[in-house]
């Protein structure tokens, strides 16, 4: 076995959906050896997936519905649903079969204990910040109590990653000085990633964690 497919799929309104997919595409362009790539429709208007591609793993988030209407598969089962996929590869197999000893049979895999392992650990903890999601004005909001000098450098922080992403607005700083900021903010359940179209949005790693639960 080379290689297996691991999903979440959320119910989400088509705003939310491109709500969530605009979070992803501002996260870090690096991440392992993986490589950012976001994908937009025609027009330019809405993103339709976001994509990282690497040698141990990949993270493909998608409009379900959309990527299925492309093949030319019309299936209304599958309208508004949010797909998180993580690709697992042969080397990061490999590496869950060496540490549990087990071997790379299709059946060690089929548990979704074996999911959220690979959930928790390669996409949850290390790559989704903590905290919520909140436009300008809640986040200005919800740092009202912090030194004025710290809450204009932290929502200025929160401007250029919306700008760019977390990569190019942590180039502004100096080092170590971006991983003070995102640790502030998800302290107080802010993630450094602001929304546009909500004044709030509840965390990525919150209603993944929520949807395994319910399994």
């Amino acid at each position: 076995m080379t290689r297996i497919d691991l999903k979440v799929d959320l119910k989400l309104s088509e705003a939310e959906m491109q709500e969530y997919l605009y979070i992803f595409s501002k996260l870090r362009q690096k991440y392992y050896s993986l490589k950012k790539k976001v994908y937009y429709n025609e027009d330019n208007s809405n993103i339709e997936s976001v994509y990282y591609k690497g040698s141990r793993f990949n993270i493909n988030v998608y409009d379900k519905q959309n990527q299925l209407k492309k093949k030319g598969i019309d299936n209304p089962t599958y309208k508004n649903v949010f797909r998180l996929e993580l690709q697992i590869k042969s080397k990061e197999l490999s590496a869950y079969c060496k540490r549990f000893g087990t071997s790379k049979e299709l059946i060690n895999f089929w548990d979704i204990a074996v999911r959220d392992y690979f959930f928790n650990n390669l996409l949850i903890e290390k790559f989704l910040y903590n905290g919520d999601y909140y436009n300008q004005n809640n986040i200005n909001f919800k740092l009202e109590d912090i030194k004025l000098s710290t809450q204009q450098k932290l929502l200025e922080f929160c401007r250029n990653i919306a700008e760019t992403d977390i990569t190019e607005a942590s180039k502004k700083l100096s080092r170590g000085t971006a991983s003070k900021y995102i640790k502030e903010l998800t302290e107080r359940e802010i993630n450094p990633v602001m929304i546009k179209r909500f004044d709030y949005l509840a965390g990525l790693k919150t209603i993944i964690e929520e949807k395994s639960r319910a399994v």
